[in-house]
């Protein structure tokens, strides 16, 4: 744990193409995923945006999922699950 706090390991995951946070379940999930392959980048997005930067994913690279689905008042009223991939899983 002292590892993952002095290298960053445990910093919100983020998207670099849109700039926002992961919340919730998938910050949790995709630090933990980060930590487990010891990534100390905490910046994750999907193949499609990667693609539409310019970014190219390296073949046989593993991606984490996470909940896209939407809640309203509790309640949840669909799932989705989504591949995401680690920005340094990208070649240049």
């Amino acid at each position: 744990m002292a590892e993952a706090l002095a290298t960053g390991m445990l910093e919100m995951p983020t998207n670099p193409t849109t700039e926002k946070l992961y919340r919730g379940g998938n910050a949790l999930h995709l630090m933990a995923v980060g930590m487990a392959r010891g990534y100390d980048d905490p910046r994750w997005m999907t193949y499609r945006q990667a693609d539409d930067s310019g970014w190219h994913i390296r073949k046989g690279e593993k991606g984490a999922q996470i909940d896209t689905g939407n809640f309203r008042s509790g309640a949840r009223l669909h799932a989705k699950m989504r591949q995401i991939f680690h920005r340094g899983s990208r070649s240049r």
